[in-house]
């Protein structure tokens, strides 16, 4: 099998379960090509037509992908730690959201290269890659220079890995104008940094404060969805106030309102009013004579305060999503 292919027409020609690493093809049309489980590391493919091609579960470790037209090129489940990308057209590219990643790989000298690395060449069939990498501590292309050390890494790593590919696929997305995707893939690379991080605590409040509350602002939705949270809970907070004293809670026109008086139906019209009154309070503003009580003012102040935030976090996503479009 040819190392390099130069202005070739190789549609529909299945490459997969092969060690392709280093291999290059420039000017060529590999439409409907299949590379699914080969080590493709080192790989080059310029000025190329890949419409259609699939690489489902292939290595594209530090493989450059220049001025190519990859228009509806499967990259789902593929291995893509290092992967470049540069002038290429991905119009409804596939790259997935999980992908893959087993063992970290590192370039070594060939003089480093032992009995107990995997040695393939140029089209040589090989087995499943994680397989490969389990059973061999590197591997090796025969006649070159070209040597990948296998290296364990613990779950931190392997997030941190993924961490890695998202913000990869976020600026290749970006630069293809689909900003949307982009958003996305930003997202994803923050919450698999998130997974990374080995403390717990560090973990759970980048997860609450960060991803549920305003959604590493670039989701809209999630500051929207705090901010009603938000509003039912001090609600609620306000309805058990006068249960402990009479004298706390919201007031209006000088009367506490009581939810808890023993008739369900006045109970649900003095909770609306609660309710009301505390989007009011979220919101910053109030009307007619709403007032706070007794011990609900420092309970306001929290309010106040969580509000104010909630809202500075909205208007940034969406500012960021508006800036986007």
């Amino acid at each position: 099998m040819q190392s390099n292919y130069n202005e070739q027409i190789l549609d529909y020609q299945d490459f997969s379960n092969k060690c392709l690493i280093g291999i290059q093809f420039k000017n060529c049309s590999i439409r409907f090509c299949k590379f699914n489980n080969s080590d493709i590391s080192y790989a080059k493919f310029e000025s190329c037509d890949l419409y259609n091609t699939t690489f489902q579960d292939s290595v594209l470790y530090f493989t450059r992908i220049i001025d190519c037209d990859a228009t509806k090129a499967k990259f789902k489940d593929a291995f893509l730690n290092g992967i470049r990308i540069k002038d290429t057209v991905i119009t409804y590219a596939e790259f997935g959201i999980t992908f893959n990643t087993n063992k970290e790989r590192k370039s070594v000298l060939v003089k480093d290269v032992g009995d107990d690395f995997f040695k393939c060449a140029i089209g040589t069939e090989i087995s499943q890659i994680r397989d490969i990498e389990n059973n061999f501590k590197g591997i090796y292309l025969i006649d070159s220079n070209i040597a990948i050390k296998f290296i364990d890494t613990d779950d931190s790593d392997s997030w941190r890995r993924k961490s890695e590919v998202a913000l990869q696929i976020k600026k290749i997305t970006e630069e293809n104008g689909y900003t949307d995707k982009a958003l996305n893939y930003y997202f994803l690379h923050r919450k698999f940094l998130r997974k990374s991080f080995k403390s717990k605590f560090h973990r759970f409040f980048d997860y609450v404060f960060n991803e549920l509350f305003w959604g590493y602002g670039v989701r809209i939705i999630n500051p929207v969805i705090t901010f009603f949270v938000n509003c039912i809970f001090f609600s609620i907070v306000y309805s058990l106030l006068p249960i402990f004293d009479f004298n706390s809670g919201i007031r209006i026109s000088d009367k506490i309102i009581i939810v808890f008086n023993g008739n369900f139906h006045t109970g649900i019209l003095a909770y609306l009013e609660i309710l009301y009154s505390s989007i009011l309070i979220s919101s910053l503003s109030l009307f007619g004579n709403i007032d706070v009580a007794g011990f609900g003012k420092p309970f306001v102040i929290l309010h106040v305060l969580i509000s104010v935030l909630l809202i500075g976090l909205g208007l940034s996503a969406l500012s960021k999503k508006l800036a986007n479009t």
